[in-house]
C-alpha cells in the first residue's frame, strides 16, 4: 500500500511547485492515464447509495473508468491481474443498478493498460487501452453493444513504435474519435483514427507537428461530429498546449497555440458544447507557481482571451472541464491553501463572464485530483481523493445551475485507502462515480456507487372548501380565490425521435406550446385523459438544446392568471445496430 500512496502523492504535491516541473511533467503523464468510474441501485430520496465491488476480489484492479448513456446505464472499465498480466475487463450497471457479468476485453498474455470509454446515445460503448504487442506497445480499441455483444479487437495505432496515453469521444450519431501519443522514431506524436458507427476504421491522422515531442492528448466532440484534440508539445524550450479541430468528415482544421510561451503550459483538458465551442483548461507557470488558465474556441475556430481561473501566489494543478447544453463551463482543480491543497472550482459562463472561485473540500487535510461532470440541467457533480488523518477517501459535492454548493460527501468508506475517482451523469440528474479501494497488502478493488436525484414534486393540494355559513343573518366571509395547478409530463434530457409534451392540472383554460420560440399548438379543451398534449416531431427538432415552453392560461376567477412551463431536450440520433469490421 505504501508504494500505491507514494505514487499519487508524489503526483499530487510535484503538481503545485514550480521547481521540479522536469520530473512533475512525467508524473503528470502517468497520472492522467490513470483515473476511474459507476452507476447503482435506485431509491426515492436523493442521495449517494451504499458502494458496491464491481471488480472481483484476489487481485488488484486499478484504472478505472466509467460512461453512462442516456437512459442511465453506466458502463465500467478498469485494468486487473490476473496472475500474469494486467487485462483490461469492463461490466454493465443497469439503471435500477443491476449488475452485469464482467467480460475481459483485452486477450491474455500481455499487459493491457490505460483504458477509457465513451458511450454513444444508443449504449453503444467504446473502450480504447494500449497493449505491448511483444516488442511495442499499441492502441486498441473494442465495442461493446447496448445488449453486452462484444465487437472484434481493433489495432488503431500502427506496429513498429510505441504509443500511449489513449482518449476516446464518441459523437451522436455514434462515430468515436482516438486520440493518442506515438513515437515517430525520433519524437512523440499525436495521432487519431475514427471508428464509423459500424466499426469501420478510417485513416491514422497526424495532429500535431512532426520535430518537437507532444504528449497528453484530450480530445472532445460536439453534436455535428466536429472534434477538438488538445495536447502539449515542446516548442523547443517549454511546453505549450495546441490544439486542432478534425471535421465531421475528417478535413483537419491549422494547428493553434493556446498558451503563451516563456513558460510550461501542461496538462490540457477539454470540452464542447452543443453549439460547437471548445472549452480548454491547463495549468502553466507564472514564474512562481502554476495557475490554472482557460481558453474558448468558437465553432469557427475563433480563439478567445486566455483567462487566469486560480488565485496566484499559490500552486494550483490538475484541472478538469465540463460544459452544459447552454455553453456553461465548470473548471475544477487543486490548489495549494500554504498548508494543504484544496479542491476548488469556477464557473465559465457562455458568454465568457468568470462566477467567483469556490473552495469545495475542507481545509485541514490534503484534498486533490478532482473530476467534474455536468448534467443537461447545468448541475455539476466533483468528486475528489481526500485524506481523513488515517486514510485516503473519495468525497463528492453538487453545484446547482445557480452556482449553490451542496453538502460534502463521503462516498468511500473510512478505515483503507480509496484513490483515482471518476463521475458520470446521466440526463436525469443522475450521477455515476467509481473508484478503486486498497487493502494494507495493496491489493485493490473498484468500487462504484450512484447519486439518485430528488424525485420531482407532487403538484400542490387543491385548497380545501370553504365552511358553510348557517347564521343569520350571514357575515361577509372573505374567501382567497382558488389557485390553478399545471405541471407538465417530460423531463429535460435526449430524445431519440418524436415525443409528446402533456400538461396537467386544476382550472386550465387553455395551453399553448411552443418549440424554440415558434408557437406549434394551442389548445382549449384537453385531449383524451385530461391532458393537453402537443405532438413535437423529430424533423422539427434542431441539432443541440432544443428549448420546448408550454404557456398556461387558467380559468376566470383563479387566484393564478397563468403559469410557463419548460423543457430543454437535445434530439438523439435513431437506434442503430452496430456491425464491426477489422
Amino acid at each position: 500500500m505504501e508504494r500505491l500512496k507514494r505514487h499519487r502523492l508524489s503526483v499530487a504535491s510535484a503538481d503545485t511547485t514550480g521547481t521540479s516541473r522536469r520530473a512533475g511533467r512525467v508524473r503528470l503523464s502517468v497520472a492522467l492515464t490513470v483515473l476511474s468510474a459507476l452507476m447503482l441501485p435506485a431509491g426515492a430520496q436523493a442521495a449517494w447509495q451504499s458502494p458496491v465491488d464491481l471488480s472481483a476480489p484476489g487481485q488488484s484492479a486499478i484504472n478505472q473508468q466509467v460512461a453512462v448513456d442516456p437512459n442511465g446505464v453506466a458502463t465500467a472499465v478498469w485494468v486487473r491481474f490476473d496472475g500474469s498480466d494486467f487485462i483490461v475487463q469492463a461490466r454493465r450497471i443497469a439503471a435500477d443498478g443491476t449488475l452485469g457479468a464482467v467480460q475481459d476485453l483485452s486477450a491474455p498474455g500481455q499487459n493491457g493498460i490505460g483504458p477509457q470509454v465513451a458511450v454513444d446515445p444508443n449504449g453503444v460503448a467504446t473502450a480504447v487501452w494500449r497493449r505491448f504487442d511483444g516488442a511495442n506497445f499499441r492502441i486498441h480499441a473494442r465495442r461493446i453493444a447496448a445488449d453486452g455483444t462484444l465487437g472484434a479487437t481493433q489495432d488503431l495505432s500502427a506496429p513498429g513504435q510505441s504509443a500511449g496515453a489513449p482518449q476516446v469521444t464518441v459523437d451522436p450519431a455514434g462515430v468515436a474519435t482516438a486520440v493518442w501519443s506515438r513515437s515517430d522514431g525520433s519524437n512523440s506524436i499525436v495521432q487519431a483514427r475514427r471508428i464509423a458507427a459500424d466499426g469501420t476504421l478510417g485513416a491514422v491522422q497526424d495532429l500535431s507537428a512532426p520535430g518537437q515531442g507532444a504528449f497528453v492528448a484530450e480530445v472532445a466532440v460536439d453534436p455535428n461530429g466536429v472534434a477538438t484534440a488538445v495536447w502539449q508539445r515542446i516548442d523547443g524550450f517549454n511546453f505549450i498546449v495546441q490544439a486542432r479541430r478534425i471535421a465531421a468528415d475528417g478535413t483537419l482544421g491549422a494547428i493553434q497555440d493556446l498558451s503563451a510561451a516563456g513558460e510550461d503550459a501542461l496538462g490540457p483538458q477539454v470540452a464542447a458544447d452543443p453549439n460547437g465551442v471548445a472549452t480548454v483548461v491547463w495549468r502553466r507557470f507564472d514564474g512562481s507557481n502554476f495557475i490554472i488558465q482557460a481558453r474558448r474556441i468558437a465553432a469557427d475556430g475563433t480563439l478567445g482571451a486566455t483567462q487566469d481561473l486560480s488565485a496566484p501566489g499559490q500552486g494550483a494543478g490538475l484541472p478538469q472541464v465540463a460544459v452544459d447544453p447552454n455553453g456553461v463551463a465548470t473548471a475544477v482543480w487543486h490548489r495549494s491553501d500554504g498548508s494543504n491543497l484544496i479542491v476548488q472550482a469556477r464557473r465559465i459562463t457562455a458568454d465568457g463572464t468568470l462566477g467567483a472561485i469556490q473552495d469545495l473540500s475542507a481545509a485541514g487535510q490534503t484534498a486533490g485530483n478532482p473530476q467534474v461532470a455536468v448534467d443537461p440541467n447545468g448541475v455539476a457533480t466533483a468528486v475528489w481523493t481526500r485524506f481523513d488523518g488515517s486514510n485516503f477517501i473519495i468525497q463528492a459535492r453538487r453545484i446547482a445551475a445557480d452556482g449553490t454548493l451542496g453538502a460534502t460527501q463521503d462516498l468511500s468508506a473510512p478505515g483503507q485507502d480509496a484513490f483515482g475517482p471518476q463521475v458520470a451523469v446521466d440526463p436525469n440528474g443522475g450521477a455515476v462515480a467509481v473508484w478503486e479501494r486498497c487493502d494494507q497488502e495493496e491489493d485493490c478493488i473498484v468500487r462504484g456507487t450512484r447519486f439518485i436525484p430528488p424525485p420531482v414534486p407532487p403538484p400542490p393540494p387543491a385548497p380545501a372548501p370553504a365552511p358553510a355559513v348557517t347564521s343569520a343573518p350571514p357575515a361577509i366571509v372573505e374567501q382567497s380565490a382558488p389557485k390553478g395547478t399545471a405541471r407538465i409530463s417530460r423531463r429535460s434530457g435526449c430524445v431519440p425521435g418524436s415525443f409528446r409534451m402533456r400538461v396537467r392540472g386544476k382550472r386550465i383554460a387553455k395551453v399553448t406550446f411552443y418549440l424554440n420560440g415558434k408557437r406549434i399548438r394551442k389548445l382549449r379543451k384537453p385531449n383524451r385523459g385530461k391532458s393537453y398534449a402537443a405532438t413535437i416531431r423529430r424533423n422539427r427538432l434542431r441539432v443541440g438544446p432544443n428549448k420546448v415552453k408550454a404557456r398556461v392560461n387558467f380559468t376566470v376567477g383563479s387566484a393564478r392568471k397563468r403559469k410557463t412551463l419548460r423543457r430543454t431536450v437535445l434530439r438523439c440520433p435513431r437506434k442503430v445496430k452496430p456491425k464491426f469490421t477489422g
